[in-house]
């Protein structure tokens, strides 16, 4: 649902309190300041109005805008570099102080209860000098930092710390409670613009469509950058649910939705005019997204619980593409996966018989072939002996010749005996296997 306005808006606030969190409050260029309520269900298609309550009238331009922490105070800071408070019941104004910084303000951020010295809230202006407040005592100035040499665009807390995000391309950390400065960033690549605080990290958006990533309580060092989508400034950054930013640019018509953790970009939220988003912000009660376009001359509602119902939560595991869907059927991938698994092992079990008849089969042959090898052996040792027993019968005819021939006859066939023991001694008898040598 959007609302038009007469005069360009400049800037809202929400209210942080559970019993009032349907006020807003709007301030303009003209110098006004209206607060109004909002009404209507936060349904997909719910429609809401903007009734206004009561308007107050300032010198100059609106620049910043607060609800205390109860939302019974309304603080606005002007470009006059004034500070007025008003009682949200009533409308009346309660306090003035005339000049509150060197420069013209850009903006404000509330304190905790706990802070020291019942420091209610923290302003910064175009020079970059933050400065904490004790509205209750007559010198409300606290403490006041000069750290940064450039506008401050954006206020927010972290536990105990301030953090200022400046057009200088650094991001302060300053301790509340001992009023002192606790750690500045290295240079950034471009002007900061925005900051988000969550559980683990603080997100801070750059003027070149970047988002800087740091640990919390650890501001010397981004992490990583995220790319935002926007080709220009983050100007604007908002947790909707843990995991999941809501991002805005004053150069962009489009509300994107960021997940971290993994980290990767779901789209569009919405749309709001076409000369940019200048401010985002959610109700405190969940039920609203709030959008702020100048130069539309508009404020608009979209319901955040069907913006949150239609993204989902991703895991690191579903960060990633979508696998193609190759049937209609679910268990088709599983089925035939199971089935390629019992080919491969068919076909390992097929490779394994194949190798062990290969070598039953070698290990026949090499039996056949020792067998034949044994077989040789034993026939040659058989005539071996079968000669040797030749030789000793041809022996022993010699030695009976020998009885009856002559000395001359004798001494050849001493010659001839000692040949034939040459041979036996060249040759030796091997006992053939399986036979009986026969022995005279």
């Amino acid at each position: 649902m959007e609302h038009k306005f007469d005069e360009l808006p400049t800037c809202f606030a929400v209210s942080p309190s559970e019993i009032n969190s349907d006020l807003i409050a709007v301030g303009f260029v003209d110098g006004t300041v209206d607060l109004r309520t909002i009404e209507g269900e936060a349904e997909e298609d719910g429609k809401a109005t903007i009734e206004s309550l009561w308007d107050r009238q300032q010198k100059r331009a609106v620049r910043s805008l607060l609800f205390s922490t109860e939302a019974d105070a309304l603080y606005s800071l002007s470009k006059n570099r004034s500070i007025c408070s008003y009682d949200v019941e009533t409308g009346k104004r309660t306090r003035v102080i005339r000049v509150a910084h060197d420069g013209a303000p850009m903006t404000m951020c509330r304190l905790p209860v706990n802070a020291w010295h019942g420091q209610t809230f923290a302003t910064a202006d175009e020079q970059g000098q933050v400065r904490t407040w004790d509205w209750r005592v007559p010198e409300p100035i606290i403490c006041t930092y000069d750290e940064q040499h450039e506008a401050v665009n954006a206020l927010v807390m972290d536990g105990t710390q301030l953090l200022a995000a400046s057009s200088d391309g650094t991001i302060a950390a300053y301790e509340v409670r001992r009023k002192k400065l606790n750690v500045r960033s290295e240079l950034m690549h471009s002007e900061l613009m925005s900051i988000a605080v969550t559980k683990k990290f603080t997100y801070v958006g750059a003027g070149d469509g970047h988002i800087e990533v740091f640990k919390r309580g650890m501001y010397g060092n981004i992490l990583e950058r995220i790319e935002s989508g926007f080709e220009k400034s983050v100007s604007s950054l908002v947790e909707l649910r843990r995991g999941l930013l809501l991002t805005g640019s004053d150069e962009d018509s489009a509300l994107r939705l960021l997940h971290t953790e993994p980290n990767k970009r779901l789209g569009e939220a919405g749309k709001h005019g076409e000369g940019g988003i200048d401010q985002l912000a959610t109700t405190v009660d969940g039920q609203w997204i709030v959008s702020l376009a100048s130069f539309d001359q508009s404020i608009k509602l979209y319901p955040l619980p069907p913006v949150l119902e239609r993204v989902p939560v991703l895991t690191s595991d579903r960060a990633g593409k979508k696998k193609k869907v190759v049937s209609e059927n679910f268990f088709d991938d599983l089925v035939n996966q199971s089935k390629g698994e019992d080919d491969d092992d068919d076909e390992e079990e097929g490779e394994g018989e194949g190798e062990d008849s290969d070598e039953s089969g070698d290990s026949e042959v090499e039996g056949d072939e020792e067998e034949e090898e044994e077989g040789e052996e034993s026939d040659a040792a058989g005539d071996d002996g079968a000669d040797d027993d030749g030789e000793e019968e041809v022996a022993d005819d010699e030695d009976e010749e020998e009885d009856v021939a002559d000395d001359d006859d004798q001494d050849d066939g001493e010659e001839s005996g000692e040949d034939e023991e040459e041979e036996e001694e060249e040759e030796p008898v091997k006992p053939p296997q399986g036979k009986k040598r026969r022995l005279k």
